[in-house]
């Protein structure tokens, strides 16, 4: 039996200013309203940790405990708020080896889910002269149980099962102000139970050509005091396939296409389908010094994100494209040498978090 323990710390600061304007024949039309800001936000983590793991034959066992404490210091011009919260998360992971390149396995663990930056950051912002959002800097982040359970065939195929619950999920809920404008609101509130099924397999067909699909089916179930219709359960429907070829001469592709289909929903609002196909093409020349880049994506400009929020007062739908539709050339050429540098990647979870 193999014992481990350690501790941790993180310092994640981050400071953003917003200035957003919409000009009618030279005019603002948010003339009174403040529509600039500056948001500082601190955080550090102090986290301590157990783990004990056994290997025995064809099995392998893990277990652990981690107690993590946060503080979260964050100000704008017209407010300031300091938090701290601390919570254990349990872990425990059981393996079985089939064969060669086959295996399944079960998990079972606890894990954090922060509010980003943008969740927090108190300033109003507004997205038309008829609706807005405003962030809620009292927000505390949920904690989710997660059950999985994966079963690895050969090193090419991998079907998993999961379900979550969500406890206390940040919600954007929307309400109808005074003003008779919609105000979207991040709260805590309620339970969130998802289960769900996916599917990826990686092939080589030709030595020349990779070949990765992936696929997901999932459904959820939302509880809160909040009063929303999804009009029927939503089902959640998502695939994605990355196709790579290698051709003589320096010559290679790459193709990839990704899609959400209708009838999916994210907590109480209902989506429409979106996707997107992107291409890259790639030569090398001069003996591999000179390298030409061409890539494109979204090139259907398919990647509209729309929802729908049902409640007994009003209808609101929001349509939304970011405009990920571009056409990138690039050209590199390598002088003697090419150095290897180790850069120090950042934590998903804290990148997302910038969005």
């Amino acid at each position: 039996m193999n014992l481990e323990t350690g501790l941790k710390y993180t310092k994640f600061g981050n400071d953003s200013q917003t200035d957003y304007d919409q000009l009618i024949n030279g005019r603002s039309i948010y003339e009174g309203i403040v529509t600039e800001n500056g948001f500082h936000y601190q955080e550090q983590d102090i986290a301590g940790y157990f783990s004990m793991n056994k290997d025995f034959k064809k099995w392998s066992a893990k277990a652990g405990l981690r107690y993590e404490e946060t503080l979260t210091d964050g100000y704008s011009v017209t407010e300031r708020n300091k938090r701290n919260f601390g919570n254990f998360f349990p872990s425990a992971f059981l393996q079985y080896k089939i064969a060669d390149g086959s295996s399944a396995d079960l998990s079972y663990t606890r894990r954090i889910v922060r509010p980003s930056l943008f969740d927090v950051n108190p300033f109003k912002f507004y997205t038309s002269i008829y609706s807005d959002y405003v962030g809620n800097p009292l927000l505390n982040p949920s904690l989710q149980d997660n059950l999985n359970l994966n079963v690895m065939v050969r090193s090419i195929f991998l079907f998993s099962m999961f379900y979550n619950i969500t406890y206390a999920p940040v919600v954007s809920f929307p309400f109808n102000t005074d003003q008779n404008t919609i105000e979207t609101r991040k709260i805590n509130s309620g339970k969130l139970d998802s289960y769900g099924f996916n599917f990826d397999v990686s092939l080589n067909p030709k030595s020349w050509w990779q070949s990765n699909f992936s696929a997901s089916l999932g459904s959820y179930r939302y509880r809160s005091d909040f009063n929303y219709d999804l009009d029927g359960t939503p089902v959640n429907i998502t695939i994605s396939t990355r196709q790579s070829a290698q051709f003589p001469k320096g010559l290679s592709a790459d193709l990839g296409f990704s899609a959400t289909l209708p009838g999916g929903g994210y907590n109480i609002a209902r989506q429409k389908g979106y996707s997107s196909l992107d291409l890259g093409l790639s030569k090398t020349l001069l003996r591999n010094r000179l390298i030409l880049s061409l890539s494109a994506q979204d090139i259907l400009k398919s990647s509209t994100q729309r929802s729908t929020v049902l409640t007994s007062e009003f209808r609101s739908i929001n349509s939304n494209y970011y405009d990920f539709r571009q056409v990138m050339l690039s050209v590199r050429f390598k002088f003697g040498r090419e150095l290897k540098v180790v850069r120090k990647k950042s934590a998903p979870q804290e990148l997302n978090r910038l969005k």
